[in-house]
């Protein structure tokens, strides 16, 4: 069995997971040793550097052969739920999606890879199905990036699913529950929304648009807020919900005591930080680590 690792990106680093024999070896943040625009994140010189990091980490370890697991950001690629009746014939939900996303996309539907996943949302007379696209241009850095780091690519999941498997693999995500996942990072306020135990939606949000007179606390409370406020639309007019209730997690490089505390006394539930530092002390500096490295390798570790 090959070695593996994981890997996630934030603004500032490359977050790295080696998995040995199924056991966790190492989990880290790597920065990137020149300064990467997160606009520019999927470009040939980002991922030259990204794939330097990975070689040098192969090296570190005197691995020959390494599988490599990725998780894509979810900004970088396109989440849709297009409508259909209740069984109709498959060829005409083919292309009533194919019109759909036509419309929705801001390029031609040639350029991306169109996934149709399982996630389904039974809305009495219809339904809604969850299509992913990502761009052909993106897939193809990807696999240079591990071409040139001299790993095979197994697996790419966009982080929304890695974190989804993070969550179930700690009992933090159960078929019948409502989650709202607020990640932060240095730039923005990124929620996924899970419902009966699978995902359901995502919102990211800048912290500051042209004005910045707000603190940085209010704004990260106030657009946290603003996003439950649509997950809890959501679920009061949803047929298919089975509970009204909605657990609170928050996680992410951009957190600190100061923001956790404002969060947690905007919310009359309670908000739990995953994982918080105390439960992760000898394996994972949560101060610069995401956990979406984590989820895409499908490895649990003990909190």
């Amino acid at each position: 069995m090959n070695d593996l690792f994981g890997i996630s990106f934030s603004e500032k680093a490359l977050h790295f997971v080696h998995i040995r024999e199924g056991n966790l070896n190492a989990a880290e943040a790597i920065p990137y040793p020149i300064p990467i625009e997160i606009s520019e994140l999927f470009s040939e010189q980002s991922m030259g550097v990204m794939a330097e990091i990975i070689r040098n980490k192969k090296n570190e370890y005197g691995l020959e052969a390494v599988d490599l697991n990725i998780a894509l950001p979810s900004k970088y690629a396109f989440l849709k739920k297009v409508a259909v009746p209740i069984d109709e014939e498959k060829d005409i939900v083919v292309e009533h999606m194919k019109w759909d996303l036509d419309t929705y996309l801001p390029d031609k539907l040639e350029n991306y890879k169109v996934i149709k996943t399982e996630i389904e949302y039974d809305l009495n007379s219809y339904k809604e199905i969850l299509v992913i696209c990502i761009s052909k241009t993106i897939i193809q850095r990807l696999l240079s990036l591990a071409d040139k780091s001299e790993t095979a690519l197994k697996e790419l999941l966009l982080d929304t699913f890695s974190l989804e498997r993070f969550l179930k693999n700690h009992n933090y995500l159960s078929p019948s529950s409502n989650v709202a996942v607020f990640s932060l990072d240095t730039l923005d306020i990124k929620t996924d929304f899970f419902i009966n135990g699978k995902y359901y939606l995502t919102i990211t949000e800048p912290y500051y648009g042209k004005s910045k007179d707000v603190p940085l606390e209010e704004r990260i409370k106030d657009i946290a807020k603003q996003h439950l406020g649509k997950i809890e639309s959501h679920i009061s007019f949803a047929p298919f919900v089975k509970e009204d209730q909605v657990s609170l997690l928050v996680q992410g490089t951009g957190l600190n005591e100061e923001i956790f505390y404002s969060l947690q006394n905007a919310f009359s539930q309670e908000l739990t930080r995953i994982p918080s530092p105390e439960q992760t002390v000898g394996i994972l500096n949560n101060d610069n680590f995401n956990l979406y490295a984590l989820g895409v390798v499908n490895y649990r570790i003990s909190i």
